[in-house]
């Protein structure tokens, strides 16, 4: 695979959370602010403590799924822990085609049913396991692109993102790579092509029903507040997309891909930026980092929002360990994975 914009962006988005020191000014406020103690734990015995890769995520049992880090990035095992800190591997080792692929991130539907995007070459799979961390089915898509994200709506629909393929003179003259955004069946059609407004995001205009970037080419969406940014999805298939900008823009898609509506969140602190979200039947939860010289300190806050609306419901500062990721939440706790010692483990803190 040719170094393209999408790889040096991945490399970036795959680094895991490094703690390391920042002056004592850029503490957060904590006035305005609930302070949440990670307490009640489930250590992981078979997981050493090492940082943990974006994203975490839960599914309705209360499992929770992440990458541990390792040396070679590109295919990092996906590992499922129960309530009781016993774990699962989703490994795309055992499909000999998949030997040269290369696989970033994962989506997670609550029933458990995992999916991974995977580049091989110049071409795109999603691949399917089942509750037992097998590979069910495979499916690749009719585009060719650089992936980035995948996002599953359903079994049988996904939202993927990336960047399109350049040309040798837009790689000459170091153009930006365009967004690539579509929508896919479990057969990997592309079922439509997504453009998304690139208003000023302190001041989203309305949703625009039909809007395709062909109507402006200058409102073209930029490719990395995308790819840096976050996806869930919600039972009726509503997919949130968090746009890592400042502030956050929250653009609500329909099953079918129309853009609905869209929101900003701003960060709790001026020097905080997007982390992850997470979202619970009719809120969402958005967790920013510090920034310090250009990467992300350990400090944490978290902004509670209506999914409707966008208007708070409350922000929180996290007092855990440097490294801990906010992996999901419900109305009363939210859960992270972080270490304890020698170990990771799975750390509740109560809404009281």
């Amino acid at each position: 695979m040719k170094t393209n914009f999408i790889t040096l962006a991945l490399v970036f988005l795959a680094c895991p959370l490094f703690p390391q020191d920042a002056p004592d000014h850029m503490g957060m406020h904590a006035d305005n602010m609930t302070v949440l103690h990670p307490e009640e734990k489930v250590v992981i015995p078979t997981e050493s403590n090492r940082p943990i890769y974006q994203p975490a995520r839960c599914d309705a049992d209360g499992n929770v799924y992440f990458r541990g880090y390792q040396s070679d990035d590109r295919r990092v095992p996906i590992t499922r822990v129960d309530g009781k800190g016993g774990t699962l591997k989703y490994s795309l080792d055992s499909d000999p085609t998949l030997s040269q692929g290369a696989s970033y991130d994962f989506s997670l539907l609550p029933n458990g049913n995992l999916y991974q995007p995977v580049q091989v070459k110049e071409d795109v799979f999603i691949v399917a396991f089942s509750r037992d961390s097998n590979i069910r089915w495979k499916a690749k898509l009719d585009q060719q692109f650089w992936v980035a994200h995948l996002t599953a709506l359903s079994d049988k629909s996904f939202l993927v993102s990336g960047t399109e393929p350049q040309t040798p003179s837009q790689r000459q003259e170091r153009q930006p790579p365009r967004l690539f955004l579509a929508l896919f069946d479990d057969h990997g059609h592309m079922v439509r092509r997504i453009s998304l407004q690139s208003d000023d995001p302190s001041n989203p205009a309305p949703a625009q029903k039909n809007y395709t970037a062909k109507n402006d080419p200058t409102k073209e969406m930029p490719f990395l507040p995308v790819l840096e940014g976050d996806a869930q999805t919600d039972v009726n298939g509503y997919v949130y997309l968090a746009l890592r900008s400042n502030p956050v823009v929250i653009y609500v898609l329909d099953p079918s891909g129309q853009t609905v509506r869209s929101f900003p969140v701003n960060p709790p602190e001026p020097r905080m930026s997007f982390s992850s979200m997470g979202l619970a039947k009719d809120r969402l939860a958005i967790s920013f980092r510090e920034i310090f010289r250009g990467m992300e300190h350990h400090n944490m806050a978290i902004v509670t929002v209506n999914a409707s609306t966008g208007a708070v419901i409350g922000r929180y500062s996290v007092e855990a360990e440097p490294g801990t990721v906010l992996a999901c939440h419900t109305p009363n706790q939210f859960l992270f994975i972080g270490s304890d010692k020698s170990n990771l483990a799975i750390f509740h803190a109560s809404l009281k």
